[in-house]
């Protein structure tokens, strides 16, 4: 079943715009290798669901679940740019076990504590 959501085809995904919390959350940095493979990741997930997309991300994580070391998470904050739209800065998380995918378009700040509050409030398996 395919929706339109705030101008955008989306199947399988969330768009959401609630704020997201400061919470103490056990994430790291990607390292670059890592983080280039995870944005891709992103990309070719939104592009399967039928969204031409491209992303220029500038920080992605893993979080990581408090009981759990092995049950894990990503995060990015991304420049994404749909079909010939102008881009346009986005948080985007995803957790591969259970298929969530998330975008947030608006109503955040550009920090990694709060894209790793968002990745484990929307995203965390």
């Amino acid at each position: 079943m395919y929706r339109r959501i705030a101008g955008l085809l989306c199947a399988g995904i969330a768009l959401v715009s609630t704020p997201s919390t400061a919470q103490d959350v056990r994430h790291r940095a990607m390292e670059p290798q890592e983080a280039t493979i995870q944005a891709k990741a992103f990309e070719e997930s939104l592009v399967a669901l039928g969204i031409p997309t491209r992303l220029d991300c500038s920080s992605v994580i893993e979080v990581f679940a408090d009981s759990n070391a092995e049950q894990r998470s990503f995060g990015a904050l991304c420049s994404v740019q749909i079909g010939d739209k102008a881009a346009a800065d986005m948080m985007i998380c995803d957790d591969a076990m259970i298929g969530t995918l998330t975008l947030k378009a608006y109503g955040f700040s550009q920090t990694v504590d709060e894209l790793a509050s968002f990745t484990a409030a929307n995203c965390q398996g």
